[in-house]
C-alpha cells in the first residue's frame, strides 16, 4: 500500500507565491503543498466602519486560497486578544476550505507577512509546528501595536531558517532565534541549466545589472560607475528589471537621471522573465551588483551558475560564494573601487583566470536543487506531525 504524502501549508510573503513554491516542489514526492496567501488592513478603532471586514477569497488555481484580514486597534488587551482569536478562526476556516477539512502536518512561512501572527496562533492551537524561512531584513523597532504583533512571530515559530550567515548574524544581533535559528542558504534553481549554455565567447564590453527592487540597489552608485566607464572605456551596461519610468528611492524616474547625467552607456531594458534572464547571461562579460543591502544575492549566484564572473559589493550572502575564482567583492558605495574591479575582472577573463565550468559546478553543489533538498528534508521531517 502506497504511503500517503504529508501535507505542508505554505504561507508566502509579499513576493509571488510561485517564487516560494519552487523549494517546496522539490519535495513533491514526499509532501503535498497547499498555499494560503493573504494580507491585513489595519485601522484605528475610531476610523473603522462596519463594511471593513475579514473574508476568504477563492482563486482559480488549485491548492491556493487567499484571505483578507481586518485588524482594529482596540484599547484593551482583552478586546485585542478576542479579535486575534477571531482572525485565527478565520485562518482555520480558510485552511479547512483549502484542504478539504484536513489539517496540515506542518506550516511553512516563507518571509514574514501580515497574516503570520494569526497563522501561528491557529497552528499552535491545533498542535501543528511552524517553521519560518526569512529572506529579508525586516527588523524594526516600532511602537505600532500591529507591528509589535507581527514581529513577535520570530520568537513564536518553532524553527527559524535564514538564507545566509549575514542574515543569521542580523537575527542574533536583534535578539531573534538565538536557540532555534539555522542557516539553509537560498535555492539557486538549476532545473533548466545546461552546461552547453556556458559561453566561451563573452563580450567583454557588455555588463549586465539585474534588479527587481531598485530601492536597495544603490542606483546613484550605479550612475557614477557608468559615468566612469563612459569616460574611460567602451563598456556598456544593460539594466534588466527597470525601465525609464521605474521610480528610484528619491521618487524620481530612473530615466530622468540617465538623460540628465547623459549616461549614454546605460541601457534600461525593462522586465524580463526568469527564463529570458538566464538565457541572456551568455551575451555578457560580467554581472555587476552595487547593492547596499542583500540577504543572499540570488542574481549574483545565478550569474555564477551560468559561468559569468561578477563584481559585487560587500553585503548579504555574497561572501559565502564569491571569491577570487569567480569575481571580486568591493566596498559598499565605492564607485571608484567598483570601476577598478570591473577593469580587473576583464583582465582576469582575458588571462583565462575564470573557469566557467568549475565556478558553475561549485555553486550548483552548494545551492542547487539537490543540495537544497538535502538540507530541507531533515528539517521538515523533524517538525512534521
Amino acid at each position: 500500500m502506497e504511503q500517503q504524502k504529508k501535507k505542508i501549508l505554505l504561507i508566502p510573503g509579499w513576493w509571488p507565491c510561485r517564487f516560494f513554491m519552487d523549494p517546496s516542489m522539490l519535495m513533491s514526492d514526499i509532501y503535498d503543498t497547499y498555499v494560503l496567501k493573504g494580507d491585513c488592513s489595519v485601522y484605528p478603532l475610531k476610523k473603522a466602519y462596519k463594511y471593513f471586514k475579514s473574508y476568504i477569497r477563492t482563486t482559480d488555481e488549485q491548492h491556493i486560497i487567499d484571505v483578507h484580514l481586518c485588524w482594529l486597534r482596540y484599547k484593551t488587551q482583552w478586546a485585542q486578544n478576542k479579535q486575534n482569536r477571531k482572525l485565527e478562526n478565520l485562518i482555520g476556516a480558510a485552511v479547512k476550505q483549502l484542504m478539504g477539512g484536513r489539517l496540515p502536518d506542518l506550516v511553512s512561512i516563507q518571509s514574514l507577512s501580515d497574516i503570520s501572527p494569526f497563522v501561528v496562533g491557529w497552528a499552535h492551537r491545533n498542535g501543528i509546528k511552524v517553521i519560518m524561512t526569512e529572506h529579508q531584513l525586516h527588523f524594526r523597532i516600532l511602537s505600532d501595536p500591529f507591528s509589535a504583533l507581527k514581529y513577535s512571530v520570530y520568537r513564536k515559530v518553532d524553527k527559524l531558517l535564514c538564507v545566509s550567515n549575514y542574515l543569521y548574524r542580523n537575527l542574533l544581533i536583534n535578539g531573534f532565534g538565538i536557540e532555534k535559528a539555522t542557516v539553509i542558504g537560498n535555492l539557486v534553481d538549476d532545473i533548466e541549466f545546461d552546461e552547453s549554455k556556458l559561453s566561451t565567447n563573452r563580450n567583454l564590453n557588455k555588463i549586465v545589472f539585474v534588479t527587481g527592487h531598485p530601492h536597495s540597489k544603490d542606483l546613484h552608485i550605479l550612475y557614477q560607475v557608468a559615468l566612469l566607464l563612459r569616460d574611460n572605456t567602451d563598456i556598456e551596461i544593460d539594466v534588466i528589471g527597470m525601465d525609464e519610468n521605474t521610480i528610484g528611492s528619491d521618487g524620481k524616474p530612473v530615466g530622468w537621471y540617465v538623460r540628465e547625467l547623459q549616461i549614454t552607456n546605460l541601457h534600461l531594458l525593462g522586465h524580463q522573465s526568469h527564463d529570458e534572464l538566464l538565457k541572456s547571461y551568455s551575451q555578457y562579460g560580467l554581472l555587476l551588483s552595487t547593492s547596499r543591502s542583500e540577504t543572499f544575492g540570488i542574481s549574483v549566484a545565478e550569474a555564477i551558475l551560468n559561468g559569468l564572473p561578477v563584481v559585487c559589493t560587500d553585503n548579504g550572502g555574497c561572501h559565502e560564494f564569491v571569491n577570487e575564482s569567480n569575481g571580486i567583492i568591493t566596498g559598499i558605495r565605492e564607485p571608484q573601487q567598483i570601476y577598478e574591479a570591473i577593469l580587473q575582472v576583464r583582465e582576469n577573463i582575458k588571462a583565462g583566470k575564470y573557469d566557467s565550468a568549475a565556478i558553475s559546478k561549485k555553486i550548483r553543489e552548494k545551492y542547487g536543487r539537490k543540495a537544497y533538498r538535502e538540507r530541507l528534508i531533515p528539517i521538515y521531517e523533524q517538525y512534521t506531525r
